[in-house]
């Protein structure tokens, strides 16, 4: 969806979501909310001609902020969640020229629905990392080696 009906239909989303945050009494959620739709009409820092702080720059960082001090409101104080709240942010803010990319491809609204699928791809590929480090670990180890030839000097089955 471009144009006007696009808009249309993300403001009705965007009230929807206020009136849900407002209902489950968390107003500190609105306002970063509101920014952060605000903010996919404005064009990001690197497609500015000079480097350096801009007004665009300032906002996203503002909007960023107030998002991470509004979502640690509202979170358990547990020490993994936190935890697991810096990793997202600093996997994010490590990829973001990534994301950029997505943006000036394909919008900022794709942009935005890849993060999700982009950390689990970062997690699936750790989870297979320490996979491989495992089976490897394993294979040196003497016992494992054993089993192996223990497991290959079976009789396959019998078939009349």
């Amino acid at each position: 969806m471009t144009g006007a009906r696009g808009v249309t239909v993300a403001g009705l989303a965007l009230a929807g979501v206020t009136a849900v945050l407002w209902a489950s009494n968390m107003p500190a959620l609105i306002l970063p909310m509101w920014a952060a739709f605000g903010l996919l009409f404005i064009r990001h820092r690197y497609w500015v001609g000079h480097r350096g702080w801009n007004i665009n720059t300032a906002l996203l960082a503002a909007a960023g902020l107030g998002s991470i001090w509004a979502i640690l409101i509202y979170l358990p104080d547990h020490p993994l969640i936190r935890l697991a709240l810096t990793l997202l942010i600093v996997l994010v803010w490590l990829n973001n020229r990534f994301y950029v990319f997505l943006a000036a491809k394909r919008g900022g609204m794709f942009a935005i629905a890849a993060i999700p699928f982009h950390l689990l791809y970062h997690l699936y590929n750790g989870i297979s990392f320490a996979a491989g480090i495992l089976l490897y670990a394993l294979r040196r180890a003497p016992g494992f080696q054993r089993l192996l030839a223990h497991h290959s000097h079976d009789k396959p089955a019998h078939n009349p």
